[in-house]
């Protein structure tokens, strides 16, 4: 089948992640990690850190256009009706309201609609969006891991599935870098190999809800620094998520981590947000054991700019206190990241075959400045 690769905008995003509550009207909430939604210009401005985004369509009738952030952490799609171009909510209603609590201090809420929903030419059929009366930015689509036999509707791309729109059941995400000219990208239904070196580490998902997988343990320059038990399982496992900004860890895993670092001393009265000397060596750059396999962050990655001037940079991994361990947009800008549905994932159970898997990501050289990053159509190489 023939494919096309969407190249999508980078969305910068200001911290600070907290956690997203997703509820419907009988009181039932699904939580996942989310971006607290306080950027105060259009979707396309540049903040820091990264989120992916792109141009999605969605009703019959209008086929209105939205900039859309893609969302790892949600099932839930929804658009803003905020403006003259705000969603008509020419959908079916569902005579149901749906909210999400971003960072626990903004809520995106509003009626609930099965409507078309269309990006780069795959159109899912029939899906729940959300009407959301928010001004902070214009859209998100879910696309978090949440099969239509647990929540009742099938979310973006489970319907892509189910309609037999795409050749894989799997898309595979290169985040791209804010530093650099480099646009992200998403495909649908393969992977793009140049987006990637090596073989890739495929991770089982251990449970419904979100990209939930299970971290082995950690290391910092070939010292393990937890016990022989994994620390990510049932019933809080790790998730994977482009709505969160950074890697967040359990506090002692992060104290660990920080403290195997040369010079690395906390950034805050918190104690949750850390520094190091920006000249540290790679060998130095924490390690997570998945599948049995060690995966190192990039430093480029790890390393999220100078934290006050004083020779020192601040970390990509943060540990809120309420909140586990989430794989964020550092994480997955240093790897090519495809997250595949497996076939029996209608009747979940561990073992179906669902998945995420890493492979080493490929940049461009880094620029001296940001760029405004557009979408275009491209073909490119797929395995």
């Amino acid at each position: 089948m023939f494919r096309t690769c969407l190249i999508l905008a980078v969305l910068v995003m200001a911290p600070l992640i907290e956690a997203l509550d997703l509820c419907v009207d009988d009181g039932e909430c699904l939580r996942s990690p989310g971006q607290s939604p306080n950027g105060n210009g259009p979707v396309d401005t540049l903040y820091n850190p990264a989120q992916p985004v792109g141009t999605v369509t969605v009703g019959t009738k209008y086929n209105q256009s939205f900039e859309a952030v893609f969302d790892t952490g949600s099932y839930q799609t929804w658009f803003t009706t905020t403006g003259i171009t705000g969603y008509a909510e020419t959908g079916t209603p569902l005579h149901q309201n749906g909210s999400i609590v971003y960072g626990g201090n903004f809520t995106v809420e509003g009626p609930l609609y099965l409507d078309d929903v269309a990006f780069d030419g795959f159109t899912a059929k029939n899906i729940q969006v959300m009407a959301a009366q928010s001004t902070a930015f214009n859209a998100t689509l879910g696309m978090g891991y949440w099969t239509k036999s647990t929540i009742g509707v099938a979310g973006f791309f489970e319907t892509l599935i189910e309609q037999k729109s795409v050749t894989k059941p799997e898309f595979g995400l290169h985040l791209g870098r804010t530093n650099t000219p480099e646009k992200s990208s998403l495909t649908l239904g393969s992977r793009d190999s140049t987006k990637h070196t090596g073989e890739f580490v495929s991770v089982p998902v251990i449970q419904q809800g979100g990209w939930s997988i299970q971290i082995d343990g950690y290391s910092v320059n070939g010292k393990m620094l937890n016990s022989t038990t994994p620390v990510g399982t049932i019933p809080n496992p790790p998730l994977v998520d482009t709505g969160t900004p950074y890697i967040n860890a359990l506090h002692n895993a992060a104290v660990a981590i920080h403290s195997a670092i040369p010079g690395a001393v906390p950034a805050d009265d918190t104690g949750n947000v850390w520094k190091y000397p920006c000249n540290t060596s790679e060998i130095y750059m924490p390690t997570l054991i998945l599948s049995g396999t060690s995966l190192s962050i990039a430093p480029e990655d790890f390393n999220m700019g100078s934290a006050a001037g004083d020779g020192m940079c601040e970390s990509a991994i943060r540990s809120p206190l309420a909140y586990g361990w989430v794989l964020g947009s550092p994480w997955l800008m240093s790897f090519y990241t495809v997250f595949h549905w497996g076939l029996s994932a209608k009747e979940w159970e561990v073992g179906n075959g669902t998945s995420v898997n890493f492979a080493p990501a490929v940049h461009q050289p880094a620029r001296s400045q940001h760029h405004r990053l557009g979408v275009e159509n491209v073909s490119e190489a797929s395995e």
